[in-house]
């Protein structure tokens, strides 16, 4: 049950025969795996990536909790709201046409950078 806690966009329930059943809501913020217990949560994330002019397809396993920052590039920005609108966790604001991050409530999962149209907001991690 520590996973459905830390959930921050309650996307997991408990699921028989299966411990625990995760949806499709999931950002793969990775905060479950790093509280299981028992190590039971293998969580992976895929994406496409563009690298010397072709468009690949990746998969990337998910071991806990991204660390970084978003970044928002004021400049490209047009302060549409978006981004704002698809943070699950309400960590984005848009106040005076401009958008901003709390670091604090920003779990890292990437949704913003995948639905700005400009690619205003780039998520940078660490790891």
């Amino acid at each position: 049950g520590a996973c459905i806690n830390e959930c921050p966009v309650d996307c997991i329930q408990l699921e028989i025969p299966s411990p625990v059943h995760i949806s499709t809501e999931c950002v793969s913020c990775g905060q479950c795996v790093q509280v299981c217990p028992v190590q039971a949560i293998n969580l992976s994330e895929e994406f496409f990536q563009a690298s010397e002019g072709q468009i690949l397809f990746k998969r990337r396993k998910v071991e806990g909790p991204r660390s970084g920052e978003v970044k928002i590039d004021q400049i490209s920005c047009q302060a549409c709201g978006v981004c704002v609108n698809k943070c699950p966790v309400d960590a984005m604001s848009l106040e005076n046409d401009v958008v901003s991050v709390d670091p604090e409530k920003c779990i890292k999962c990437g949704e913003c950078e995948s639905i700005c149209p400009l690619r205003a907001v780039k998520l940078l991690t660490d790891n």
